[in-house]
């Protein structure tokens, strides 16, 4: 999956909105105003010698990535599962980081589980709105499928 897929799972869901707020990138797709997705598609210029705290990665290295919502354990759960493309957010507050993930989307991580995060970070903020929001959403598009909340792998 390369980072035009990611956009256009990110625009599927209902309700969903993209603006940029912060310039040309991220571009930062919302549910009700929520961020539950910022997905860098040139990638951010030293990011990865940050995440990665590795002086070898070149400052000059931009590599696609997105940046997800997410509730601790789940997140905690896919740094587990992928240590190697599934980090901390590197711009979150430290009190904050546990409330997502940030994806390096280089090829190296399956579809089904990038599908699944991202299905998670709208499920997740999709159940931080008010209930008669929840409604008014669920109402006029169903109910989000089980295998499009997990993505089929299973949740902590």
């Amino acid at each position: 999956m390369d980072i035009h897929e990611v956009m256009a799972v990110c625009a599927q869901y209902p309700a969903v909105t993209l603006d940029f707020p912060f310039g040309h990138a991220p571009a930062c797709y919302r549910l009700c105003g929520k961020i539950f997705a910022e997905v860098y598609p040139t990638g951010v210029r030293g990011a990865l010698r940050i995440l990665l705290q590795d002086d070898r990665i070149p400052r000059e290295a931009i590599i696609p990535m997105v940046t997800l919502r997410c509730e601790p354990a789940y997140g905690d759960f896919f740094r587990q599962q992928y240590p190697a493309v599934v980090l901390r957010p590197y711009h979150y507050p430290p009190r904050q980081q546990s409330y997502g993930n940030t994806i390096i989307v280089d090829g190296r991580l399956d579809e089904r589980a990038i599908r699944a995060m991202i299905g998670h970070a709208y499920s997740y903020v999709l159940g931080k709105l008010p209930k008669k929001t929840q409604a008014e959403i669920l109402n006029c598009s169903g109910e989000l499928p089980p295998q499009e909340r997990s993505g089929g792998i299973p949740m902590p």
